[in-house]
């Protein structure tokens, strides 16, 4: 489990949980440019975030949890199923979404952080056509090309 630590004469902040951890960097360096230039884009980006950690996120786990951490003869084809119906469902909303917009908010936001990894595991998921979701690829590849993206995930 991610953790931050940030350290204080008085205390210490301890923060668990990747989405945490984002919100958190987000208010800390408030002027960065993962930061919130008002409250409509905050509000924007919390709800992607929640979005992709409690919808899309889950599904892509739960297919790859099933496929690659079961034993093949326990895989539970009901429950695979649910799963890749659940995940195409979250894509074509994402798919819609970012037909209009270059990022989840607008701007490159923590919600497009949380996403990151997640995008670059719908690759390992077999039987998933990916390639069906061209807005998500066209957001995969802008932000593979982001300087602070390069040398971070392997690909």
């Amino acid at each position: 489990m991610p953790t931050l630590i940030e350290h204080h004469p008085s205390e210490e902040i301890i923060i668990s949980e990747s989405k945490a951890i984002l919100i958190f960097l987000s208010e800390r360096f408030s002027k960065s440019s993962l930061g919130f230039d008002n409250l409509q884009a905050r509000i924007q980006c919390l709800s992607w975030l929640n979005y992709i950690y409690s919808g899309f996120a889950e599904q892509i786990w739960n297919i790859l949890s099933e496929l690659f951490l079961s034993n093949h003869s326990d895989i539970r084809e009901d429950k695979l199923q649910k799963y890749f119906l659940e995940l195409k469902y979250q894509s074509t909303i994402l798919d819609k979404h970012l037909a209009k917009k270059p990022y989840l908010s607008g701007d490159y936001s923590i919600a497009d952080t949380m996403a990151t990894p997640f995008l670059d595991l719908m690759d390992r998921i077999p039987l998933f056509q990916v390639s069906k979701f061209v807005n998500i690829l066209s957001w995969r590849n802008r932000i593979r090309n982001r300087p602070s993206y390069q040398g971070v995930w392997p690909l």
